[in-house]
């Protein structure tokens, strides 16, 4: 968090693979840098801290979530009229 807190780059590519209660803050924190061809991709998904983000994500109309490779992915993508 603290290697990332003044990014402020345009962002192509998010992997979210590490401490899951960190998914969501991180998230928010570099959300001002998507672009309308960013990936979200959420690792172990099937896990219960990953679900919890990804709920509150399902309530943000701003995003399309995709479930893969049998539920232990999500990728998350801008929305159409979004972009």
């Amino acid at each position: 968090m603290e290697t990332l807190k003044n990014h402020d780059e345009p962002i192509d590519l998010l992997l979210l693979d590490g401490w899951k209660d960190l998914y969501l803050p991180l998230f928010q924190m570099l959300e001002s840098n998507f672009h309308s061809n960013t990936f979200i991709y959420v690792d172990n998904a099937e896990m219960s801290e990953v679900k919890a983000f990804i709920n509150v994500m399902r309530q943000n109309s701003k995003y399309q979530l995709q479930s893969q490779f049998g539920g232990k992915v999500v990728l998350i993508t801008l929305k159409t009229r979004y972009k």
